[in-house]
């Protein structure tokens, strides 16, 4: 009898070590949708700007948010309330435009906008498209079931991609950092070392603890453990006018472990 209540208490132990082996180690397969999936968005760099309304696109135009674009592109940017003007000021041209006017003026001379400035439930939208080199400034536009996503990347930045370790098959980008955390995104590779390109691109912009912090090329962020992917810089892009105002240098693996935001 105690020989049998033996081997049933070994059998219970052992059977709840593989469980438990099971959950901690084995990494999920369960897929969710991602957060922010059929919202409208705008996406700059690392950062999901929530805060403020999301962009407009009037005619193919991209359209942010004044409050959006001075807080994460241009903090010199003037609002003129009496007069419905924006200023942008370099330090060599000085722009202005008016709510509704397909012309703005640089020092002066006239400059043709495809799209106005507009105003729209009391929020100024700025045609950020027409400022793109002036901003030094990426900008991609994706719509998915009536939902637009904007994402905007600094071309003096540093851009870092991932790429499967050799002999890995399958990258998982989980929600949350933790192998038990559902997918959104399972990626299959031939299991070469090099980077992730087209739909399966992922971009970097951190790590913690183990794992990177990924953006997908449709804008949703996740995370990648760090001994499964390598890690493939790519050198800035030279706009022809970077804006000055621009002091944040890019993300560098080499430097260490940062905080996430």
């Amino acid at each position: 009898m105690k020989k049998a209540l033996w081997i049933a208490n070994a059998f219970l132990i052992i059977l709840f070590i593989l469980l438990a082996g099971y959950y901690f180690l084995i990494p999920s397969d369960a897929r969710v949708v991602p957060d922010g999936a059929g919202e409208s968005r705008t996406i700059i760099g690392g950062i999901w700007e929530e805060a403020f309304p999301p962009p407009v696109i009037v005619n193919g135009e991209i359209l942010l948010p004044y409050e959006t674009v001075k807080k994460h592109i241009d903090p010199t940017l003037w609002w003129d309330e009496s007069l419905k003007k924006v200023t942008i000021t370099t330090k060599d041209r000085v722009i202005r435009m008016q709510t509704e006017s397909l012309n703005a003026l640089i020092n002066g001379k006239p400059m043709d906008l495809d799209v106005p400035m507009q105003i729209r439930e009391d929020t100024v939208y700025i045609p950020v498209g027409a400022f793109s080199d002036l901003y030094g400034i990426e900008l991609k536009h994706l719509n998915r079931d009536g939902a637009d996503t904007v994402m905007i990347d600094f071309r003096a930045r540093e851009k870092v991609l991932t790429g499967p370790r050799t002999g890995i098959g399958v990258i998982r980008v989980h929600r949350s950092m933790s192998i038990r955390s559902p997918l959104i995104r399972k990626i299959r590779t031939d299991g070469e070392s090099k980077p992730l390109t087209g739909e399966d691109e992922l971009l970097v912009f951190g790590e913690e603890n183990g794992w990177y912090r990924v953006r997908t090329q449709d804008g949703f962020f996740g995370y990648v453990q760090t001994g499964r992917v390598d890690l493939f810089p790519l050198p800035p892009l030279i706009s022809p006018l970077p804006d000055p105002s621009v002091k944040e240098g890019p993300w560098a693996p080499a430097a260490g472990k940062i905080n996430l935001t």
